[in-house]
């Protein structure tokens, strides 16, 4: 091998009727190279060769070339890992049923036969990174990518997932106290904060004036009973004062004719003492009852009237406060809810920041929210070309800690200038690099081990 850092490198492919490549043979011995060929000439071929055997979350569409019953790639791995040397050998075949392909994985010759395809992703991870499609890819994606690279995903999903349900309930629980203070607002209240205190404390209870004023009717009737026998016997009264004056006028008439009407003054003095009888014995029943008259004045049910009517208005008020201050505690219940749920999500966000902040990422200045990524307090989108490059080999570095490489799709669209100090930035860091290149010419392919076959171009 060319280059002795630590880590592992490719230093052997060979690739069999996958996609648009019969045959071909790449001796890398972990040297760099690049893939150099006119459009639709195979390097794309080679480079997905090489990713559906390594990286096993990789999935190429139609692997067989056409016209074949199977397609076959071998990759060696070798290198210096953690001062020991290590080599592992892949195998990889695809057939018309098994279209994801039947892997093989042999570690310093012993053959790993327990869930190869886990093994591999825990060796070498996602090689399957690329660069330009990183910097081009929807926010959302470049998000998810650096949540595997915190190596804290599973916990930052967690965390994620916990903050979109109390989000939606903060806005749940924010809507429906929006919504109760609203009708509040929008009710208008026939009391002010006076009447509250005067009838928001309890109900009058109409049932006892209501017996008051039976009572009262009771004692109405009876005053009107004993009225009308009073009156009854001040009529007789009359009647007997009457019958009195007609004696008396009688005893006169009888007196100027004495004589004459001698049986006549009899009869009528007899009329007469039993008359004064009657009449001082109505009169002690008239004096009796008028006395009681001015004793017992006539009750009236006005005032009672007036005593449940008010207290009809008033449990009719307090009905309306009560339920004023049952919206009121709904209020201060759902307030304390969002107040609490608030409180839940800051603390979360807060974790989620700890979490990223002590991932370590590749690049100083790096992190990213929810659907942003952000470097230096700027949204990654809108710095410079160069700058998003850079980043994005960071992060490819960074995801491949043991196989040392790095894919470079399309290097033709990047500014050969920046993509040679790109690949210098690797070469430092003791990576290796394959290198797509379009040959503006539409040459067939070419594959070089060179560091920039086009120095003096």
């Amino acid at each position: 091998m060319t280059n002795n850092n630590e880590g592992l490198k490719v230093v052997f492919a060979e690739i069999q009727n996958f996609k648009g490549v019969t045959h071909q043979v790449l001796e890398l011995d972990g040297q760099n190279a690049w893939l150099i060929g006119g459009n639709g000439k195979g390097k794309s071929s080679l480079i997905d060769a090489l990713l559906s055997t390594i990286d096993s979350s990789y999935i190429p569409s139609k692997p067989i070339k056409d016209g074949e019953d199977r397609g076959v790639i071998n990759i060696k791995i070798a290198g210096n890992e953690s001062g020991r040397e290590e080599e592992y050998e892949i195998s990889i075949t695809f057939t018309p049923s098994m279209r994801t392909g039947r892997l093989k994985l042999k570690h310093n010759g012993q053959e790993i036969t327990r869930a190869p395809k886990d093994m591999l992703k825990s060796i070498f991870g996602k090689i399957s990174f690329d660069i330009y499609e990183f910097i081009s890819s929807p926010k959302r994606e470049q998000v998810k990518t650096l949540k595997v690279l915190t190596g804290a995903e599973d916990k930052l999903n967690s965390i994620d997932f916990k903050l979109q349900q109390s989000r939606e309930e903060y806005r749940r629980l924010s809507k429906n106290l929006e919504d109760s203070k609203a009708v509040n607002k929008r009710e208008n209240r026939p009391f002010n904060d006076e009447d509250i205190h005067k009838f928001g404390s309890a109900p009058v209870d109409e049932q006892a004036i209501m017996n008051e004023m039976s009572a009262a009717d009771e004692e109405s009737k009876k005053w009107s009973d004993n009225y009308n026998k009073v009156m009854a016997v001040k009529n007789e009264y009359k009647y007997c004062h009457s019958s009195i004056a007609l004696a008396e006028q009688t005893m006169e008439d009888i007196s100027r004719q004495m004589e004459e009407l001698k049986n006549k003054l009899d009869a009528a003095e007899k009329v007469y003492d039993q008359g004064l009888i009657q009449m001082n014995e109505v009169k002690a029943k008239l004096d009796k009852g008028e006395a009681w008259l001015e004793r017992n004045p006539k009750p009236s049910s006005e005032a009672i009237m007036t005593k449940l009517s008010e207290a009809k208005k008033h449990n009719q008020m307090h009905s309306i406060i009560a339920e004023y201050k049952k919206r009121q505690n709904v209020i201060l219940s759902q307030q304390v809810k969002v107040d609490d749920m608030k409180e839940d999500i800051a603390k979360m966000e807060k974790e989620k920041v700890a979490v990223i902040s002590n991932s370590q990422l590749p690049v100083q200045g790096l992190t990213f929210t929810d659907d942003d990524v952000i470097l230096n307090s700027i949204p990654l989108d809108q710095v410079n070309t160069a700058t998003k490059l850079d980043v994005a080999v960071a992060i490819s570095m960074a995801m491949n800690k043991k196989l040392k490489l790095v894919m470079i799709r399309e290097g033709s669209l990047f500014d050969l200038p920046h993509l040679k100090k790109t690949l210098q930035t690797l070469h430092d860091a003791g990576f290796q690099y394959i290198v797509e290149w379009v040959d503006p010419n539409g040459g067939e392919l070419e594959i070089k081990y060179e560091e920039v076959p086009f120095e003096n171009k």
